[in-house]
């Protein structure tokens, strides 16, 4: 469990910093679309899409955040 931890408090690679990024991004864009009032005209099929981009972006960002530069804890 420390180390998991430790991975997350660690420095995080550049590209995988804008991966974090954008996809929280989507997390919350997709988010917004699911939750949205019944009163706005939003197609089903689109609130399916947008869980499914939901989830997506959520897995991305947090495989992002446990990518480390430290190569001791890589190896782990």
């Amino acid at each position: 469990m420390k180390t998991i931890w430790k991975r997350l408090a660690s420095e995080t690679p550049k590209f995988w910093n804008k991966l974090a990024f954008y996809g929280g991004m989507l997390t919350i864009v997709s988010a917004g679309i699911i939750g949205a009032p019944d009163d706005i005209a939003i197609p089903q099929f689109l609130r399916d899409v947008a869980s499914y981009l939901a989830t997506a972006g959520f897995v991305a960002t947090l495989l992002a955040k446990a990518t480390t530069t430290d190569t001791e804890l890589s190896e782990k």
